[in-house]
């Protein structure tokens, strides 16, 4: 039968090409600002090859359009990184037009484009930067899409210009051929009809875009959200890190947690974390006594026992930390635990070996004693 380790040598993915793999566009750097790592997702959007730019310098590889002297890319994702450095927390930039140089091969130059960036630190064990994870969105279609839409008005607004024009036109001619007050009267009655439907389409339009924008602000904020918390995710090997709703149901799961309690997402969520329990202590009301302090205090930790999938039971240590929004609502709970049975075993080893250790000096001091006591024997005769 194989293993803990051979286990977990069997089950540990292959991080780089999952990396590499991965659909977003992704890039790591030292903190001198050289590439060590790219998805290539990342290679296919700035049309480069990872011979190409490993080991050199972000800004050598990524120059601003000579050809556009007011560029600025360099100066804006320069001052961002500088800031992940000094303050080591993400950064968030706003949209950026940075040009990418074509291959030689398609012609060379450079071709516009405009990105969405966020630089994130990656923490050493002394606190200090020993990675920058460079992530952008292209977001050129979309800006283009904006422009050609600013366009598209300014072409409604020269028609509506020259309806008006024509209606004038039109006005005035009617007056000479001595029809004048009906068709007067007429258009003031269309003109109002007009006006009210397009305040109404106005306010309509206005009401959308406030929508729109509203919708766009929550969804950005939640995929930042997101990708910060799969990215911690992502570097922690030991840990089962999810989340549970405000009654106990596991509504996320990670790798993590696959590896140390057996259960697959598909299999997991949507049920009551007791399962991962005792029977004892479910029936003790263990789970919900933890999860009541947690939402009282804000935080519990504790150690036990905890069953996997298979029915194996393992040492762990667990904290759980509720979840609330602005209004102090509990919205659930995240619960990471660790499994500590190889610490708990060598711990209950040290405390055998000193009771045994303890009875050996007990025996040890009975024999000298009786030594002692049979030298003395044949002195005092």
């Amino acid at each position: 039968m194989p293993t803990n380790e051979a286990m977990k040598k069997i089950h540990t993915p292959d991080f780089q090409t999952l990396f590499e793999s991965a659909p977003g566009l992704y890039l790591v750097l030292t903190p001198a600002l050289t590439i060590v790592a790219v998805s290539d997702a990342y290679l296919n959007a700035t049309m480069t090859k990872r011979e190409e730019i490993l080991d050199r310098g972000l800004f050598e590889v990524f120059p601003d359009n000579p050809d556009v002297p007011t560029a600025t890319g360099i100066r804006n994702l320069r001052a961002s990184l500088d800031r992940v450095l000094a303050n080591r927390v993400p950064d968030a930039m706003a949209v950026q037009k940075y040009d990418i140089r074509r291959p030689e091969s398609e012609g060379g130059g450079f071709e516009e484009r405009y990105w969405s960036p966020v630089n994130s630190p990656i923490l050493g064990a002394d606190g200090k930067v020993d990675y920058i994870i460079h992530r952008v969105e292209d977001v050129t279609d979309f800006i283009r899409l904006k422009q050609e839409e600013s366009e598209q008005r300014r072409i409604t607004e020269r028609l509506q210009t020259r309806a008006a024009e024509m209606e004038a036109e039109i006005f005035r001619k009617t007056q000479q051929i001595q029809i004048a007050e009906r068709l007067r009267t007429r258009a003031a009655e269309m003109e109002a009809e007009i006006f009210r439907r397009a305040q109404q389409i106005q306010e309509v339009n206005n009401q959308l875009q406030r929508e729109l924008d509203a919708r766009k602000q929550a969804e950005e904020l939640l995929r930042a959200s997101e990708e910060r918390f799969h990215l911690m995710v992502k570097h922690v090997k030991d840990y089962a890190i999810f989340m549970l709703d405000a009654e106990g149901h596991v509504a996320t799961w990670n790798a993590g947690a696959e590896r140390i309690k057996g259960y697959r997402a598909d299999e997991i969520i949507g049920r009551h974390f007791s399962c991962f329990y005792t029977p004892d202590d479910v029936q003790a009301g263990k789970p919900e006594q933890l999860l009541k302090e947690a939402e009282t205090k804000g935080r519990c930790e504790e150690e036990g026992w905890r069953v996997r999938k298979d029915g194996a039971q393992f040492w762990a240590n667990v904290v759980f930390t509720a979840l609330r929004d602005q209004h102090g609502t509990l919205l659930g709970f995240t619960k990471v635990t660790r499994d500590i049975t190889e610490r708990k075993r060598a711990e209950q080893e040290i405390q055998q070996n000193s009771v045994a250790l303890e009875a050996a000096n007990k025996e040890l001091d009975a024999f000298s004693y009786s030594v002692a006591h049979d030298l003395r024997a044949p002195l005092r005769a």
